[in-house]
């Protein structure tokens, strides 16, 4: 695979623009000496003058972007060049154009379908997202192996860019805009890629070492509500976000309808904080004009700032506290189940008055902050908690209750923290059961199970079949250890209570 990206890049650098032979980072008015490029200019330049040659005599345009079409004939040139076979299926594209072949053979071989069915777009800026995910796919599209992703506007792992982004900073290809930060949407520039030129070809591809300490990610959301409320949605949410941190009340947001699902979902499923600070807009049901919706701030912008500083230390804590960063989705699912068993407890007043139709507001935030609450509060959290580390998770509702739902492997798993917190500590009766296990209570009938929605005439969700039974034996078990380094759970049945038998489950493919 590096050879085959090593080929690639090295392709790459013919095809940039001409300077005359023998210049130097120096020579270019416009390439700053302490520019985090500079180092990867001059080596582009020193290495061999074909690699780059500016846009001038003293010009290298650092921040001049890159389209479609140069991105795709840079691809192009680095396979070889060849005639393309097929048809030209792009009605932006003509056969006397440059980049026709180019644009022809990416179509022909996988690496971009086009922005519609017939058009390519040439001229549109490349995004880096876009740059990374050409990357990837003429590489093959081999796997990244990292846990979390470091980025907190690269999070949604249903997003085609996810893994290829990934991918590039798992090999050192990118360090992404900022510490952590990839800046998926922005246009991809001459600067950035010579530096990934530089970083690709004059050093080795080394693995990213892993975080030290998990942080607050605060664009956080889960592949099943990309699944069942669509990306649209998805993408908006990451808009309210992206406002409350910036201290704004404005956000892009394409209509009403989409507005009220997302002010009113999301918030306690994905960043439970926003919920003590923001609101609906004053006018709701005209919150939304030519593409721009509004809300409200529930303290002064101050407060609200304070308030997310203090909930994303709190989060950070329980994290670091709980698991490390090179923990696989297993080990991170399963720690947090046994610190939700020892650290939170049942609010059986609330729940009362939740029955007693009291006016009584749960949320994720209450039981995080305040370490008691009910069934909603406690599968919200235990979920959010989990997307925050990168597992796939979400809340089901059924028969008056409320867990959470995990995708380990492509498998979908049933994992009750509210019911582990009245057992024996340690137990793991209701970790990663299958629909058969959720069922033994016959209460829970999984064909009325309403997933990630609270609505789900709204919404109607994919099929979320529990049906592998692979962690049956721990239904009747409790927890002994873990051995992170051999991926190895020690466990003790209860029938073996009191005596010293301690058996082991291997859990290294999870």
């Amino acid at each position: 695979m590096k050879q085959k990206l090593l080929s690639l890049l090295l392709a790459l650098c013919t095809v940039l623009s001409i300077l005359p032979f023998g210049a130097a980072a120096a020579d270019f008015q416009d390439v700053a000496s302490d520019a985090y490029y500079r180092d990867a200019v001059q080596w582009a330049l020193k290495h061999d003058p074909q690699i780059t040659r500016g846009t001038g005599a003293s010009t290298f345009s650092p921040n001049d972007t890159c389209k479609r079409c140069e991105v795709v004939t840079f691809l192009w040139r680095a396979f070889g060049a060849k005639k393309a076979e097929g048809k030209n299926v792009f009605t932006d594209v003509k056969d006397t154009d440059y980049y026709r072949d180019a644009a022809v053979w990416a179509s022909a071989e996988g690496i971009t379908a086009g922005t519609s069915a017939a058009t390519f777009s040439p001229n549109d800026p490349c995004t880096r997202e876009q740059v990374a995910t050409f990357l990837w796919r003429a590489s093959g599209k081999p796997a990244e192996n990292l846990q979390v992703s470091p980025f907190a506007d690269m999070l949604n792992r249903a997003h085609y860019s996810f893994t290829p982004v990934l991918w590039a900073y798992e090999n050192g290809v990118t360090k992404g805009k900022t510490a952590n930060t990839f800046g998926p949407a922005d246009p991809c520039t001459r600067a950035q890629i010579v530096t990934f030129l530089y970083r690709a070809l004059a050093k080795p591809l080394t693995p990213a070492q892993p975080a030290e300490r998990l942080t607050f990610q605060p664009k956080a959301a889960s592949r099943y509500l990309t699944e069942v409320f669509g990306e649209k949605m998805v993408e908006t949410w990451f808009n309210l976000v992206d406002a409350v941190m910036a201290g704004k009340d404005t956000f892009a947001c394409p209509d009403q309808h989409t507005y009220d699902w997302v002010m009113g979902q999301f918030p306690n499923k994905c960043c439970p904080v926003l919920l003590e600070v923001i609101d609906y807009a004053y006018d709701r049901e005209h919150s939304v004009r030519d593409g721009v919706a509004s809300f409200t701030y529930k303290v002064p912008k101050e407060e609200a700032a304070r308030k997310i500083a203090d909930f994303a230390k709190l989060v950070e804590d329980i994290l670091n506290e709980t698991m490390k960063p090179d923990y696989n989705d297993f080990e991170k699912a399963l720690s947090l189940f046994l610190y939700f068993q020892k650290t939170y407890t049942y609010d059986y007043d609330a729940a009362a008055d939740v029955d007693n139709g009291v006016g009584f507001y749960t949320n994720a935030y209450r039981v995080l902050t305040g370490k008691t609450g009910v069934c909603n509060e406690i599968a919200n959290a235990y979920s959010y908690l989990l997307t925050q580390v990168g597992v796939d998770a979400t809340t089901v509702m059924g028969a008056n209750h409320e867990w959470s739902l995990i995708r380990l492997n492509g498998r979908h798993y049933h994992i009750d923290a509210t019911f582990a917190l009245s057992s024996v500590p340690g137990e793991l009766r209701y970790f990663l059961m299958d629909d058969a296990m959720r069922r033994e209570d016959d209460m829970f009938r999984t064909g009325e199970f309403i997933y990630c929605s609270n609505y789900s005439t709204e919404h109607p969700h994919p099929d979320y079949t529990a049906g592998d039974d692979t962690f049956a034996m721990l239904q009747s078990a409790a927890f002994d250890s873990m051995d992170h380094e051999k991926q190895v759970l020690n466990y003790v049945n209860f029938s073996d209570w009191g005596k010293t038998t301690v058996k082991q489950f291997s859990y290294k493919d999870y």
